[in-house]
């Protein structure tokens, strides 16, 4: 129990800290939740292992951690209380999401020849407006830390444009992109902010719209 949860906690905070652990054990079965609306589903946006080990150039050695694919968001307020209040979507993912989400998922894989680390995540709204606003959100929540004295560490150089936006901090980084009713999110350790990017270029050909 004790080497599970310092997996999860290895994962919710690689992109920041670049921790590489490399975690044994079997994964989880996938989790399959059913579509909002009968259009738009997370788990048929989410790419399969092979798929994501063909776009970041990775072989059999990119393997998803073990109890990393979750169906809820996960906070983990012991070390979001160590930051700064507009910091805390470093380790508190309902910082990130929102409420008002009806579907989410997230799995993270680690790659040890890197070593790398690197998840992906879609949220899916009711609405379009919903989606936008958890994202416009968002940007004015990287822009708070990234203005606090934690904000270099945390979040780094940053960007931000009307769909997408990327913090870097070191050898780790976060890339989000918003369509439609959808959140997308690709956290990376050791893969590069293109490598990500085009993960969130194939996770986005599946949501309609």
């Amino acid at each position: 129990m004790k080497t599970l949860r310092l997996a999860a906690v290895c994962a919710a905070v690689s992109a920041v800290l670049g921790c590489t652990r490399l975690v044994g054990g079997t994964a989880l079965p996938p989790i399959t939740p059913p579509a909002a609306d009968g259009t738009v589903s997370a788990a048929r946006i989410m790419l399969d292992t092979p798929r994501l080990r063909a776009i970041v150039g990775a072989g059999e050695e990119l393997t998803i951690i073990p109890t990393m694919e979750s169906s809820a968001p996960v906070d983990i307020d012991e070390l979001a209380a160590t930051v700064p209040p507009p910091c805390r979507f470093i380790y508190a993912e309902t910082a990130v999401v929102g409420s008002g989400f009806s579907q989410f998922r997230k799995t993270t894989y680690q790659y040890p020849p890197k070593p790398g680390l690197i998840s992906e995540g879609a949220t899916v709204y009711p609405d379009p407006e919903s989606a936008r606003g958890a994202f416009d959100n968002l940007v004015g929540t990287v822009a708070e830390c990234a203005d606090s004295p934690a904000g270099p560490g945390l979040v780094g150089d940053w960007t931000a444009d009307e769909q997408s936006l990327h913090t870097r901090a070191g050898a780790c980084g976060r890339s989000y992109r918003v369509k439609s009713v959808v959140l997308l999110e690709v956290t990376h350790c050791g893969f590069s902010e293109s490598i990500a990017d085009l993960v969130l270029v194939n996770m986005a050909a599946g949501i309609p719209g």
